[in-house]
């Protein structure tokens, strides 16, 4: 998961975009389902991120129940209820057009 320290980026989901800057997040989608992401982002802007994994985001959620309870809704405001489908991964669609290497 990425924390917006500083800037602007731009968040492309499948039929709609986001605009996040200081103090937000993204990338909890993809840890809250431990599978490959689920969007394109873009800074728009000079941007400072602070990343923190998979592993360590879910400790922290573990010990922080309210913190859990934002993060699950913001990915709730952005996927819906495609959150809870593990094979709705857009990643998937765009691996198999892929070439390997």
């Amino acid at each position: 998961m990425y924390l917006i320290a500083d800037g602007e980026v731009e968040v492309k989901l499948r039929q709609k975009y986001l605009r996040l800057g200081t103090g937000q997040f993204f990338g909890e989608i993809a840890a809250l389902r431990r599978t490959r992401r689920s969007a394109t982002v873009t800074a728009v802007t000079p941007t400072r991120l602070l990343v923190l994994d998979a592993l360590d985001l879910h400790a922290l959620m573990d010990r922080q129940p309210t913190l859990a309870a934002r993060i699950e809704e913001a990915a709730h405001e952005k996927l819906g209820h495609a959150l809870n489908a593990p094979d709705d991964d857009i990643m998937s669609e765009e691996l198999s057009s892929a070439p390997s290497g």
